[in-house]
């Protein structure tokens, strides 16, 4: 991500949520944020971890969107129903494609 006060766009491809004490200590330690996949990925600076190993939040995950030929089934549900966005929320998600 390239932040907005060196150049980087307001948009949703180029951030991320976060708290404002996190906010600010992503700028005052000078960490960096890489996203793969939509997801991102936060890299300390050489004086918190000399090897900038990415760390990422294990415990909150976005939720995954099936397209309606390719939801998968979860064992204990009814076969062909799937795991994915539901009729409404397809409908409404066609609007913005």
């Amino acid at each position: 991500m390239t932040y907005w006060s060196h150049g980087g766009r307001t948009n949703t491809t180029n951030g991320t949520l976060l708290c404002t004490h996190h906010h600010h200590l992503i700028h005052k330690e000078h960490w960096t944020i890489t996203t793969t996949g939509g997801i991102p990925a936060f890299i300390p600076p050489p004086h918190i971890d000399p090897t900038q190993t990415p760390q990422q939040n294990h415990y909150f995950k976005p939720p995954q969107f099936f397209p309606p030929n390719r939801q998968p089934t979860a064992p204990g549900h009814d076969h062909g129903k799937g795991i994915g966005l539901t009729p409404k929320h397809q409908e409404r998600s066609a609007r913005y494609r």
